[in-house]
């Protein structure tokens, strides 16, 4: 067990500093890219779209065709 933990932190410090972030193992990269595949994304802010205008002929079928009377939807 470590005398002072601030000593060992500012030897792990220097180490990194002087040798660089340590290598994580191939078993623990996969498993990071494993978990990266999985974890909900942030989602994108979309560009704004107006809202979908129908021509008035397309208005009007639309309506006809729903309407309950219509040949087909009996």
């Amino acid at each position: 067990m470590p005398d002072a933990p601030e000593k060992t932190l500012q030897e792990l410090r220097q180490r990194i500093t002087t040798e660089g972030l340590p290598r994580l193992s191939t078993e623990a990269l996969r498993s990071y890219k494993r978990q990266e595949r999985h974890r909900p994304k942030l989602m994108q802010p979309t560009a704004f779209k107006p809202p979908l205008s129908l021509s008035e002929e397309a208005r009007r079928l639309f309506h006809k065709k729903s309407d309950p009377e219509w040949p087909w939807r009996r």
